[in-house]
């Protein structure tokens, strides 16, 4: 159910950002905001975004809620 894995963002990081950023747009579709541009992303169109960590794991960074946003291909 969930999209299929890009640009390396692991699908269990993609599946908690859509749980923790989703929401339905006017038609129902399951959409996402990228934190830095704002531009509204269709989800389930996988080629469009990535899940980006606030916190690397290089810096100790965790695959939480909290350390994990939505961010389009074009900002990434």
């Amino acid at each position: 159910p969930y999209t299929r894995r890009t640009r390396g963002s692991s699908e269990k990081c993609r599946r908690i950002v859509l749980e923790t950023h989703g929401f339905s747009n006017t038609l129902g579709r399951l959409c996402l905001k990228c934190e830095q541009c704002g531009v509204v992303i269709e989800a389930m169109r996988a080629q469009d975004w990535d899940a980006e960590h606030r916190k690397t794991h290089a810096e100790n960074g965790e695959d939480t809620p909290d350390n994990l946003f939505p961010m389009c291909t074009a900002c990434h």
